[in-house]
């Protein structure tokens, strides 16, 4: 199936994956935000667009989008949907981010070699998610887990390689290939 380096590759439901993708108003999305005090500096949220253009408090770009935070993100946002007076969407207090598109990425149907972020959970940081990038090398059934058949196989890639569980394979089970030995 594949193979890689020691720890760097892991399982992930798909429900767990999401790539970058042409952002519409309504699409759910995870929005990644820097914390330095995190393993890898970096955490998540999720929400739903609520806009997307150019905005009065900052005019040099025209790459924002607002976010409606969702579930466990609600209340972790800036604002309400307006900035210094300027409505752009509404939402609760605190429920309200506006972020550069490229921090803005959506849940897709996945192929082999796409490129993918993927959300996991470590207790120590302060919302209890933080994201690894990587590759789709396996998509399917497992053998170390017969309940579904929605499993993806992930090749870490950049600052993620040497993050993982294993190097392709679990219980003498190969399922994909990192690098070459």
């Amino acid at each position: 199936y594949f193979k890689c380096c020691h720890n760097s590759g892991i399982f992930v439901r798909k429900n767990k994956v999401i790539q970058r993708v042409d952002l519409q108003i309504n699409d759910p999305v995870i929005i990644t935000r820097s914390y330095p005090h995190t393993t890898t500096n970096q955490v998540y949220s999720e929400g739903i667009v609520a806009y997307l253009g150019p905005v009065k408090f900052n005019d040099r770009s025209n790459d924002w989008v607002g976010i409606r935070l969702t579930g466990d993100s609600i209340g972790l946002g800036k604002n309400d949907g307006s900035v210094s007076g300027e409505r752009y969407f509404k939402c609760c207090h605190n429920s309200g981010i506006f972020v550069r598109k490229n921090k803005v990425i959506q849940r897709v149907d996945l192929q082999i070699n796409d490129p993918v972020i993927i959300t996991r959970s470590y207790p120590h940081t302060t919302t209890n998610q933080v994201y690894s990038e990587g590759i789709v090398a396996y998509l399917g059934p497992v053998k170390f887990n017969d309940r579904s058949n929605d499993w993806v196989g992930i090749r870490l890639t950049g600052d993620s390689i040497g993050l993982g569980k294993n190097d392709g394979s679990v219980s003498g089970e190969r399922y994909f290939k990192c690098c070459h030995n």
